[in-house]
């Protein structure tokens, strides 16, 4: 294993690596190891990897693409700091993509959309408003944020972070990602079982 992810991709080049995960199963099957296992550490490690990635080699890229990908990445991010208790890296990183990125979500006019959506409409047109891609994020970033609040006002919030590991990894990172890849084997053996028995 070479540090990142993409060995379980079985792709040589790191881009092509990096669709894969985009276009089929792995990134839930490797959302749900890294959750199940609390290993958010390694979560962030292979976001670094796809997104230094993604930036390198942009131009062999559409716009759609990189959007995709792009906006996929910033979510395992801010899960990632979320799970971790890493509140002010969580409000960083939002304050950061809000600025600086523009992607949307198309919202069809009408119910109050207007109201709803408020200060995260980008425009709008005869039938759609065009939302910030964040929006999705907003109830948990107000929840973040509260607790970084009473954090920094110096309050307890020991009752307000999420369970870690009960003691620090021992396990190599090679030994983790082993561990990884065995679990997607037989996400993989499972899924074409379920293929199988689909077509008889």
């Amino acid at each position: 294993m070479d540090g990142s992810l993409f060995s379980l991709t079985g792709c040589s080049d790191p881009l092509d690596a990096v669709r894969a995960f985009n276009r089929s199963d792995l990134s839930t099957w490797v959302w749900i190891h890294l959750s199940n296992t609390r290993d958010y550490e390694l979560l962030l490690l292979h976001v670094l990897s796809c997104r230094t990635v993604i930036n390198d080699r942009y131009e062999e890229m559409s716009p759609e693409e990189f959007y995709k990908i792009d906006a996929d990445l910033i979510g395992y991010e801010l899960a990632a700091y979320d799970w971790a208790n890493r509140w002010e890296d969580y409000l960083d990183l939002f304050s950061y993509v809000n600025e600086t990125r523009r992607y949307t979500i198309d919202y069809p006019k009408g119910n109050n959309n207007d109201e709803i959506f408020n200060e995260h409409i980008l425009g709008e047109d005869e039938y759609t408003i065009y939302v910030h891609f964040l929006y999705r994020f907003v109830r948990t970033y107000n929840k973040v944020r509260k607790k970084y609040q009473k954090m920094v006002s110096g309050k307890n919030t020991e009752h307000l972070k999420r369970h870690q590991k009960t003691e620090p990894c021992k396990e190599s990172l090679d030994e983790r990602l082993n561990n990884l890849a065995q679990f997607i084997e037989k996400k993989r053996r499972f899924s074409e079982k379920r293929k199988i028995v689909g077509r008889a």
